[in-house]
């Protein structure tokens, strides 16, 4: 992955519902990281998800689906 590319402009094209997630406490994927994403990407929510790291979905699952539950609703309308 460090010798891959830039692909950041890429979000700027995007023109789906988008969501970004990310863990409180990762050190991966840093929070600083995933709100760059969710600005560069035209009317993604961004969602921080308390108490996780980089396994958010297994760390709390239940605050993970329901961003995705309300992607989903976005997605419907």
């Amino acid at each position: 992955m460090a010798v891959r590319p830039d692909s950041f402009a890429v979000l700027r094209s995007v023109t789906v519902p988008a969501l970004v997630l990310v863990g409180s406490e990762d050190t991966l994927s840093l929070p600083v990281e995933a709100e760059a994403m969710a600005a560069a990407i035209p009317g993604a929510a961004l969602v921080r998800v308390p108490d996780s790291g980089h396994l958010t979905a297994m760390e709390r699952p239940e605050e993970v689906t329901a961003a995705l539950r309300e992607l989903v609703r976005r997605a419907r309308e």
